[in-house]
């Protein structure tokens, strides 16, 4: 039943297309996954300019039981590095079942050679797997074929 899923599930901006630099960082806000235990991060990104060798894009994460998460999240395995050469979209599922209440993702680019590179690129947070019912009470009206 797809409003069943639907009401389960709770999108959550990462940020906005954002110009990437050298090696200056770009962070989500602090997000609270109160009643969720999966997070898919999507990062969608544009092909690099300015003709570099290398353009790699290292995502960690932090988390806290506060607004303002800042203990470093240490995986089993860590995320794959997103190449941004080229154009392209790279998901991530996310555990978030023994991480603390709030967390955020930061993108780290890391160019090589090329004169000015920029990669334009978006993140989107879609959680899920949720044990609290975050939709009770609202209605969710999914898209169909007539």
């Amino acid at each position: 039943m797809v409003s069943f899923y639907a009401d389960r599930v709770l999108h959550k901006q990462g940020f906005a297309p954002s110009s990437f630099a050298g090696t200056t960082a770009v962070e989500t806000a602090a997000i609270d996954r109160l009643g969720f235990n999966t997070a898919f991060i999507i990062f969608d990104n544009a092909a690099a300019t300015g003709e570099p060798s290398a353009v790699a894009i290292t995502m960690t994460f932090a988390d806290g039981a506060d607004t303002s998460p800042a203990t470093a999240v240490t995986f089993a395995v860590n995320p794959a590095v997103v190449n941004a050469l080229a154009a392209g979209c790279a998901m991530y599922t996310v555990d978030l079942s023994k991480f603390n209440r709030y967390f955020k993702m930061v993108a780290t680019p890391a160019f090589t050679e090329g004169t000015d590179p920029a990669v334009i690129g978006a993140c989107a947070i879609v959680l899920a797997d949720s044990y609290i019912d975050p939709a009770s009470g609202t209605a969710v009206v999914p898209l169909k074929k007539v």
